[in-house]
C-alpha cells in the first residue's frame, strides 16, 4: 500500500460526505420548500377573506414616522399611523405602506377591519402587496430547493453509489 491508495481513500470519504451533506441539504430544502407552500396557502387564504369579507371605511392619517426598511439598501418607507370609527367607537392603526407615496397628516385612506374586532385593521392597497411579498419568498424557495438538487447531483451522487 503507497501513498496513493491512502490518498484516493481519503478521497472516497470526503466525497461520501459530500453526498451525504448534499442530501441532507436537499431534504432540508425540500421540508422549507413544503413550509412554504404551506404559508403561501395560508397568506393568499387569509389575504382573499380579508379583502373580500371585510368592511371598508375612511380613515384620516394622524402621524407619519419615516421608518428604516429591513434591508439597509432601501430607503425608509412612511410608517403611517391612523384612525377611523366604527359604530360610534374610536379605533387606531398603523402601517408602513409602501404604496402609499409619502402620505400627508390629514389625508384620507381606505382601511379594512374585522367586523368582530375593528381594533384588528390593515390599510387596504396593503393586503394586495402581502400577496405578492409571499409569492417573492416561496419563488426564493423554489431556488433554493434546486440549487440544492443540482448540489445533491453535481458534488455528491457518485460519492453515494
Amino acid at each position: 500500500m503507497d501513498i496513493w491508495d491512502l490518498v484516493g481513500g481519503l478521497l472516497d470519504g470526503v466525497g461520501v460526505l459530500i453526498g451525504v451533506g448534499a442530501l441532507l441539504l436537499g431534504v432540508l430544502a425540500a421540508l422549507a420548500w413544503l413550509w412554504g407552500l404551506r404559508a403561501l396557502l395560508r397568506r393568499l387564504r387569509e389575504s382573499r377573506e380579508i379583502a373580500g369579507n371585510w368592511p371598508r371605511t375612511a380613515a384620516s392619517i394622524a402621524r407619519v414616522d419615516m421608518v428604516p426598511f429591513p434591508l439597509p439598501q432601501d430607503a425608509p418607507r412612511p410608517l403611517a399611523h391612523y384612525g377611523f370609527t366604527v359604530r360610534d367607537r374610536a379605533y387606531t392603526g398603523e402601517d408602513a405602506e409602501r404604496l402609499l407615496a409619502a402620505p400627508a397628516v390629514g389625508d384620507t385612506v381606505e382601511v379594512v377591519y374585522d367586523p368582530a374586532d375593528p381594533a384588528v385593521n390593515h390599510l387596504s392597497t396593503r393586503i394586495r402587496s402581502r400577496i405578492g411579498s409571499w409569492l417573492a419568498l416561496f419563488i426564493v424557495m423554489e431556488l433554493a430547493l434546486l440549487g440544492c438538487v443540482v448540489l445533491l447531483f453535481w458534488l455528491g451522487i457518485d460519492a453515494l453509489i
